[in-house]
Parts: structure tokens; sequence; C-alpha cells
């Protein structure tokens, strides 16, 4: 009987810091440039190119219930989000997943207006995929960043984008 009151504080015990270390370990992710999951018509607050009917019910697992349906037109880039300047340079990679509805997409990281600049990620899958850009952005403290989601141009083409995630890198 004893014995079991002795196990029973070390587990206790060994519970307690587990949880306090755990609580006083964390700390706020300064990593997230941009986050946006496309639920509501209230996430598409700032973006150029995006209506409310270009949120579809269609998302991966991990994405809620919706994401947004992007297809192509004459005019580049198909849609797009600009970020005020952070006044910090840094380095940056973008993250999300897409779906090739046909032909796919691009996404493309910009500084200002410059919209000449290689693809960060190919949306090419039929299925929904997960994509990270394979190479870091250098996004200067002085420069606004573009986030430039295209689709089509001079050919009929659609994707979807989810959990569209952009963040700072080593």
């Amino acid at each position: 009987m004893n014995n079991q009151k002795i196990f029973l504080r070390i587990c206790l015990l060994l519970l307690c810091s587990l949880l306090f270390s755990c609580k006083n370990s964390s700390s706020p992710d300064n990593s997230l440039v941009y986050f946006n999951s496309f639920e509501s018509s209230s996430d598409l607050a700032g973006w150029d190119g995006i209506e409310p009917s270009n949120i579809v019910d269609d998302a991966p697992s991990i994405g809620g219930k919706s994401s947004i349906y992007i297809s192509g037109g004459c005019g580049m880039p198909t849609s797009k989000y600009v970020i005020s300047p952070n006044g910090e340079d840094n380095y940056i990679k973008v993250q999300c997943y897409g779906k090739n509805l046909f032909r796919g997409g691009v996404i493309v990281l910009c500084l200002g207006q410059d919209y000449g600049n290689e693809p960060s990620i190919i949306v090419k899958d039929t299925l929904w995929t997960s994509y990270q850009s394979e190479n870091s952005f250098f996004w200067p403290a002085d420069s606004s960043l573009t986030i430039c989601l295209n689709s089509g141009g001079f050919v009929p083409a659609a994707m979807l984008i989810d959990e569209l995630i952009i963040v700072k890198s080593d």
C-alpha cells in the first residue's frame, strides 16, 4: 500500500512537471507572415480578383469546408494580395494545399508590382496535394510583398487553393 502511494505521488509530480514545462516552453510563432483558409467572404478582404462566388465547398481533409477557386482570364495575375513592408529583411516560403481542376496554375511571390518572378508553387496534381516552395524568397525590409495566384492566361485553366501560408525561413 505504501508503494502505491509513492508511485502515485511520483506520477503526479511527473505529470505536473510535464504540464508546467509545456506551458512555459510555448511561445508565439513569429515565423507566420500570412495565413488564409478561405472559409468565408471575410477571408477575401484585401484580395483583388477574387469574389465570394469563388469560395467553393471543396477542401482537403485538414482545410475546413471551403477553398478558393482560381480560373484563367487574359490578365495576370488572376488574383493578388499585397502585404505591406514589415521593416525587416526576411527569407520566406509559401505553403498551401492545391488541386488542379484543368491545367492547374501557379502561386508566385512578387516584390511590389513586379509580376515577372518565377513560380514558387506549381499546382499540377488533380487530387488535393500539400505544396511547399523549394527555395526561399528574399523579402527586403522596404518592399511590399504580393501573393499572386495565376491560372490560365490565354488558355482556360482552373485550380483550387486552401490553407495558404507564408512563413519566414532560415
